[in-house]
């Protein structure tokens, strides 16, 4: 279990319980099988520096999507990109009163897709937890800045 990880689930079950009212199981991250089409970043910013990464296929995308908005019509591209946006600011917003001292946290960041590599350099990951929902994966990661001498 790496260091965030019972913050990121206790952060995670109240948007969920608060917000989206889906099922929501834990699993090992070993087994998790999510291959995220979408993924949404927060950086954060001060005396953790850092982000907040949650990725999921465009199925869970859209049961989010739906549940945030509490509209079963097929949402828009843009539809989806602001409500795992907002999910993942959310997260990010919650998860600072974990960190010592000052966090800022920054606008989120939406990509779509499979081609692509994300990569926050000199960073490590500090925390990862995956869901099932309804059979649909979400994976939530925290990665941390590693610390540079001047």
């Amino acid at each position: 279990m790496a260091v965030y990880d019972v913050d990121i689930e206790q952060t995670v079950r109240a948007i969920w319980d608060a917000m989206l009212d889906l099922p929501l199981e834990r699993i090992d991250p070993q087994s998790c099988p999510c291959d995220p089409s979408i993924t949404a970043v927060v950086v954060l910013d001060g005396d953790f520096d850092g982000a907040i990464q949650i990725g999921c296929g465009r199925a869970m995308a859209l049961r989010i999507t739906q549940a945030m908005f509490a509209n079963d019509e097929q949402p828009s591209t843009e539809d989806i990109s602001d409500a795992l946006g907002e999910v993942a600011n959310m997260i990010a917003g919650n998860l600072k009163s974990a960190f010592p001292g000052h966090t800022s946290v920054g606008l989120p960041i939406v990509a779509f897709g499979t081609d692509y590599k994300l990569a926050i350099p000199g960073a490590r990951q500090v925390g990862l937890v995956c869901y099932l929902s309804d059979g649909e994966s979400l994976r939530v990661a925290l990665m941390q800045q590693e610390q540079q001498n001047s």
